[in-house]
């Protein structure tokens, strides 16, 4: 019987060790895993903070030190960009109530600076509108009868810019983007109530139809063909690599580029973009675009005449008497 139970504890003795082994070899294996997921964590929570702040750079210089008319295309680009990561960011930390706060105060002041710009562009679409009127090709487009033309003439000097010295930037900088949106948004509306009044709906159909042709490329980046469209997120990429070259070609042209130099070959910069685009929204396209403008009108910059299509004015801000 001894001699029994002497086997029987060291066998339950070397079950007992070797279980103690199996459990201590899984307690090291579980600690260094919380280690390695700690290590992890420190290293993700790091790289977050590294975009996070690389996020707040690039937003910091697109809110503040690029306030000026030249970057406006470029400013949005990256407030979008900006917005969307911080959303990202607020997705990710949605549990994390210290960092939401911090992220949604981020967000909150990127949207308000796109609602400004927003307002410009619906401003300066509406203004280069009102300058597309001066010109007669366009007028003879829209069939304006005499009485018409004297409305659009008094628009002009009711709503034109005066080139004297000084203007209204500075002004303009001052201003919070609260008050930059709401001077924009009413400018905009009295340019808009003074064309309805003066244009029946169709004339006014055909002037935008007009003025995104005489847009070309930039016309992608309008808020209103933006959304008629449906863009993604890819096809707003590429679009943009095609404005990014067109507007480099047109800076080679003189005044800016060699005169002397070979012609460049004309490129149909319209139809780059439309490439990117699916059957249907061409078709949309077509008709934002309407029937081809084949009159001549002047560059809104010194220059040549420019022909409508995809090779008219340029489109660029222009902030001369913005303060009227």
């Amino acid at each position: 019987m001894l001699l029994v139970i002497a086997i029987g504890s060291f066998i339950s003795t070397l079950l007992i060790a070797r279980e103690q082994g199996h459990t201590k070899k899984a307690y090291q294996g579980e600690r260094q895993k919380a280690n390695e997921a700690e290590e992890q964590r420190i290293r993700a929570e790091k790289s977050s903070k590294q975009a996070r702040d690389a996020v707040g750079f690039f937003t910091r210089i697109a809110a503040d030190e690029m306030d000026k008319p030249e970057f406006a295309n470029v400013r949005k680009t990256m407030l979008e960009a900006s917005l969307a990561y911080y959303q990202a960011f607020l997705e990710e930390r949605k549990d994390d109530p210290t960092i939401g706060a911090e992220l949604a105060v981020a967000r909150s002041r990127v949207s308000t600076i796109l609602a400004e710009l927003s307002a410009f562009d619906a401003f300066f679409r509406l203004q280069s509108q009102l300058w597309l009127l001066s010109e007669e090709s366009v007028r003879e487009d829209l069939k304006l009868s005499a009485d018409q033309a004297d409305k659009v003439r008094a628009l002009g000097e009711t709503f034109g810019r005066p080139r004297g010295p000084g203007g209204g930037f500075q002004e303009l900088r001052a201003m919070t983007p609260e008050q930059k949106r709401e001077r924009f948004s009413k400018m905009a509306g009295e340019i808009q109530q003074a064309m309805a009044a003066a244009l029946t709906p169709a004339q006014l159909t055909r002037l935008q139809q007009v003025h995104r042709q005489t847009r070309g490329p930039l016309a992608f980046s309008d808020e209103d063909v933006v959304e008629t469209l449906a863009l993604t997120a890819d096809q707003k990429n590429r679009i943009r690599v095609v404005q990014a070259e067109y507007r480099d070609a047109r800076f080679q042209r003189p005044p800016f580029g060699d005169r002397q130099g070979p012609e460049r070959v004309q490129k149909d910069w319209v139809g780059m973009i439309l490439s990117q685009l699916g059957a249907e929204q061409i078709i949309i396209w077509k008709t934002l675009a309407g029937e081809p403008f084949t009159g001549t009108v002047r560059d809104q910059h010194p220059g040549p005449p420019r022909r409508g299509g995809p090779d008219g004015p340029r489109g660029e801000p222009d902030f001369r008497g913005i303060k009227n």
